[in-house]
C-alpha cells in the first residue's frame, strides 16, 4: 500500500503561512471592538491607511516567485513604505492636536467669576505678561483686547499704574478684527491728561487730572448701549450719549514708550442709574 506523499519546498511552504498570516490579520481587523471615542475617532481617521497597504502587501505577497535577493529587497520596501504611513500619521495627529490646543496669543482672567474675560494679544507677545489672575503688565506700545462673552453692556474697571513714560488708551464700542479700519470710542489717560473722543471728534479733554508715575489710579468705563460714562478714581470724566453702537470689546494699549501695570481687572453688567 503507498501514501499519497506531497512534497513542498520552503517557499512555498513560506508563501502559505504569509497567505494564513495575511487572513488571520484581516480578520482580526474586521471584527469589530469597543472602544472609546477618542480612539474611535483615531481609528475612522487613520485605520483605512492601514488597511491600504496592508492589503497591498498581502496580495504582492503571493506572487513573490523570485530569487531570494529580490524577496529582501521587497520585505525592505515594506518597512520602509510602513514606517512613513505612521510617521506621516503620527505628523497629522500631533497637529491636530496643536490646532486644537490654546493658541500663545490668547489666554483668559477672572476664571472664577461670573464673568470670565478673554484677552487676545494684539501685538507683540513679548510686549505683555499676565500675571496671575486678573492683572497683566504692558510694555510699550503694547495692545490687549478683553471681552466677556456674556456682556455686551459692560461696566469696565481696572487699576492701572504708569510705571514707565506717559500712559495708555482704552479702545471700545469697536471690534477686534481689522481694527484699525473699525471706528472707536478713544479715552487716553497720561501724565499730559486726559482726553476722550468718538471718531476724532473731542467729547472732553483737560490737564487738570492726569496719571503721576508710580501712583495707582482706577478707571471705570461704562458703556450701556449708546449711553457711556468714563471715571478716573472718583472724578466723572464724561456722562453722555455717542452714535457708535456697543460691543463687548474693551481694548488697551500703552502709548510709546509707555510701561503700565494694569491690577484688579473685572467687567460687570452695565447698571443705567
Amino acid at each position: 500500500m503507498v501514501n499519497n506523499i506531497t512534497y513542498y519546498n520552503s517557499e512555498s511552504i513560506e508563501n502559505h503561512w504569509n497567505l494564513q498570516e495575511c487572513h488571520s490579520e484581516r480578520s482580526e481587523e474586521s471584527s469589530p471592538k469597543a472602544t472609546s471615542g477618542f480612539f474611535t475617532s483615531f481609528r475612522m481617521t487613520f485605520f483605512p491607511i492601514f488597511q491600504l497597504s496592508h492589503s497591498l502587501f498581502c496580495r504582492n505577497d503571493k506572487f513573490l516567485n523570485i530569487n531570494p535577493f529580490k524577496k529582501i529587497l521587497f520585505r525592505m520596501s515594506k518597512v520602509t513604505f510602513l514606517t512613513t504611513i505612521l510617521n506621516v500619521n503620527l505628523f497629522i495627529f500631533l497637529l491636530l492636536i496643536l490646532l486644537t490646543s490654546c493658541s500663545p496669543d490668547t489666554f483668559r482672567m477672572n476664571s472664577n467669576s461670573s464673568y470670565e474675560l478673554q484677552g487676545f494679544i494684539m501685538t507683540g507677545m513679548d510686549k505683555v505678561q499676565v500675571k496671575g489672575s486678573n492683572s497683566m503688565v504692558l510694555q510699550d506700545k503694547a495692545r490687549v483686547s478683553l471681552r466677556s462673552l456674556q456682556l455686551t453692556q459692560i461696566m469696565a474697571d481696572f487699576t492701572i499704574t504708569v510705571s514707565e513714560g506717559t500712559g495708555l488708551k482704552f479702545y471700545f464700542n469697536t471690534a477686534v478684527n481689522n481694527f484699525d479700519k473699525h471706528p472707536f470710542i478713544a479715552f487716553e489717560f497720561s501724565t499730559d491728561g486726559y482726553s476722550l473722543s468718538e471718531n476724532e471728534k473731542i467729547l472732553a479733554k483737560s490737564d487738570s487730572i492726569k496719571a503721576e508715575l508710580g501712583k495707582p489710579v482706577r478707571i471705570k468705563l461704562i458703556n450701556d448701549g449708546k449711553f457711556i460714562k468714563v471715571y478716573a478714581d472718583c472724578a466723572e470724566i464724561f456722562k453722555g450719549r455717542i452714535k457708535l453702537p456697543a460691543s463687548e470689546f474693551v481694548i488697551v494699549e500703552t502709548l510709546p514708550d509707555s510701561k503700565v501695570i494694569v491690577n484688579a481687572v473685572d467687567f460687570t453688567e452695565a447698571v443705567n442709574d
